[in-house]
């Protein structure tokens, strides 16, 4: 047991992270009203393989390990965890349950089209876990998200217009599902890793605002639409890799106002569109799409070496968008999606 009051040196005279598991409090019992307090006294907890239901909630301070055994649920009718201008926290093998209806992905309420999805006028105030502020050097680990009228994982900059920066949320096997965003990464909330991230049967699978987010193995399919590209403070730029947006029910990708450009490679995008709306470097090379490629506005976007599993529409304005090396998966000609 490591009091929080007695940090460990290091070689730098900084606070360390507490991994060891013969440091870890093993809690075998636990309820909302005394688990803020069991966080707030101990830097390293071990919850028990149980359900805890919260009513209010829990602020996770800097240099925490918070691992949950077998299946821990945190069950609420609020919100999960919170992160402030904090560091060196680790949070791994929890369930995040909220009391959001199961949402009908099938229907145009409440997003119809493009207008909502800016907006998300309709979306509620809770989430699992919300990192806010000059948060870095977060680790996520086995953690999943049920029924949140809000998001899953919300991270943001501060209200004061700084960041989230450099190492700042190291993210690896996350699901979300039922909720209306799966994933948040706004305003500002730069220099993410996530890596093996799902989203299934929500409104938007992953919402990016933030730059420099780099993403890797996420499946964004089977939701209203799989991944939007926003503008915000510093607006959505990136890379994602060997990733899927398949059978999203209005769009697989949404690209708007975006001007410094987000680059796949090796993706698939199946049963569904990508719409690009006055966005500037769009770049999408190698990998699949079935659906049409739709646009309004934007310059400088470009498919190169992708395989098309339809002819894609409204593909002729090499100003704005750039055609070359494509193919038609079925020997159709390949005229009209290249220029």
């Amino acid at each position: 047991l490591v009091s929080a009051d007695a940090p460990i040196d290091t070689p730098l005279g900084l606070p360390a992270r507490v991994d060891a598991l013969e440091d870890a409090l093993q809690v075998t019992t636990v309820t909302g009203a005394t688990l803020q307090a069991y966080i707030n006294a101990n830097k390293y907890i071990r919850l028990p393989n149980d359900t805890i239901t919260i009513s209010t909630t829990i602020t996770i301070p800097s240099y925490r390990t918070i691992e949950g055994s077998g299946r821990t649920v945190i069950m609420t009718t609020g919100n999960g965890f919170f992160i402030n201008n904090d560091t060196g926290v680790v949070i791994k093998n929890i369930v995040f349950v909220g009391d959001y209806s199961t949402p009908d992905i099938t229907s145009s309420t409440p997003i119809a089209d493009t207008t909502n999805i800016h907006d998300m006028t309709s979306k509620g105030g809770d989430y699992g876990l919300k990192i806010l502020g000059d948060s870095y050097n977060i680790i996520l680990e086995n953690l999943e998200f049920y029924n949140f009228s809000g998001e899953g994982l919300h991270c943001a900059a501060d209200q004061a217009g700084g960041y989230i920066y450099a190492g700042s949320v190291q993210a690896n096997n996350l699901f979300a599902s039922n909720c209306y965003l799966g994933f948040y990464l706004h305003n500002a909330s730069e220099y993410n890793n996530f890596v093996n991230v799902k989203s299934h049967n929500c409104l938007i699978g992953l919402r990016i605002h933030g730059g420099n987010n780099y993403l890797s193995n996420i499946n964004m399919s089977g939701n209203r639409v799989g991944l939007y590209l926003g503008d915000g403070n510093n607006n959505s730029h990136g890379s994602i890799s060997n990733s899927a947006f398949n059978h999203n029910e209005l769009y697989g990708i949404v690209s708007q106002d975006i001007d410094y450009g987000f680059y796949f490679t090796g993706c698939e995008n199946f049963d569904g569109h990508i719409f690009l709306i006055r966005s500037i470097g769009f770049s999408w090379v190698g990998g699949y799409t079935s659906g049409s490629i739709i646009y309004t506005g934007g310059n400088s976007n470009l498919f190169h070496s992708v395989i098309f599993g339809a002819d894609a529409t409204d593909d002729t304005q090499a100003a704005i968008l750039d055609m070359k090396n494509n193919l038609f998966l079925g020997g159709g000609s390949a005229t009209g999606i290249n220029n």
